[in-house]
């Protein structure tokens, strides 16, 4: 697992229950009270079923990032599904742990806990907690342990980016530039969501940008957009790969807006293992419509 605060390793818990000798199915309230703590000190993990988190936390739902470290096999990433099983007479469910990035290079032994409908919480490092507040030993109950361990997260440098650009057919002169690095990207975000320049800073002749990230179906632009009588370029469906779009116009007059932003623009890319790595990204000042990526 990678520290990044996204990326999981599944852990799995099975529970079987007698009542009064019989077998019986946890009910939903008991299902739903499974968590993963420490098995040191029986300190349940935040459950966070958010995006991000600083720690050491648990999820009930795959988030759908890839499983393992890049360059090694993994699977892919798939979409995320609820943990909560149909409960049966023995049932496994599947949780999750994340890391953030002051975790690398840790590691957590984990445990499970379970409240029953008697009142006792059991936990599976051996202690159970009586309706009355006090926390008993049973060996029985003190399981195999499980460890995770979070590795440091790649930071991919600006050289391993592949820029790949396709120039659209004139009048309107737009360049899509697609991004790629060694492992899938799953999301790009901008800050701003755009710049523009003038060649050489002088004259006309301006180039402006815009970006889209893989499945979505517009490009996001810089506020305000610089006025032109080209139509602003759409994709074409549904965007295949992390895109960051070029527009030369050459009825665009030098704006005396000292909001506009020139650039560059801050690059943030997400890839399919939850790793994001950030860059700056400039238009080259003597080359129309060239990305520079450092």
């Amino acid at each position: 697992m990678l520290a990044n605060g996204r990326q999981q390793s599944r852990v799995r818990f099975g529970v079987s229950m007698t009542v009064g000798g019989a077998v019986t199915m946890p009910t939903p309230d008991e299902w739903a009270s499974i968590r993963v703590i420490a098995y040191d000190g029986g300190d349940p993990l935040p459950l966070d079923d958010d995006d991000v988190n600083d720690g050491w936390s648990s999820q009930r739902r795959h988030r759908g990032y890839r499983f393992g470290e890049p360059g090694a096999l993994s699977a892919p990433a798939s979409p995320g599904v609820d943990a909560m099983p149909t409960p049966s007479a023995f049932t496994n469910i599947d949780l999750y742990v994340s890391a953030g990035e002051d975790q690398a290079n840790m590691r957590l032994t984990i445990a499970f806990s379970f409240d029953s409908r008697d009142g006792w919480r059991y936990r599976t490092n051996g202690y159970a907690t009586s309706p009355m507040g006090e926390d008993i030993y049973y060996a029985q109950n003190d399981l195999d342990r499980h460890q995770v361990q979070a590795a440091p997260a790649p930071q991919y440098q600006p050289g391993q980016i592949t820029l790949n650009g396709q120039r659209q057919p004139l009048p309107i002169d737009d360049m899509v530039v697609t991004l790629s690095l060694p492992v899938p990207i799953r999301r790009i975000d901008c800050d701003p969501p755009g710049m523009i320049h003038w060649r050489n800073q002088m004259g006309d002749a301006p180039c402006f940008t815009g970006f889209a990230s893989a499945g979505d179906t517009a490009y996001q632009w810089m506020t305000p957009l610089p006025p032109s009588s080209t139509p602003l370029p759409r994709p074409n469906g549904t965007v295949r790969l992390a895109t960051i779009v070029v527009c030369a116009r050459n009825d665009v007059p030098i704006a005396d807006n000292p909001n506009m932003p020139r650039g560059p623009i801050a690059l943030a890319v997400l890839d399919d293992y939850g790793t994001t790595s950030r860059f700056m990204v400039r238009l080259d000042d003597t080359d129309r419509g060239k990305l520079v990526v450092y």
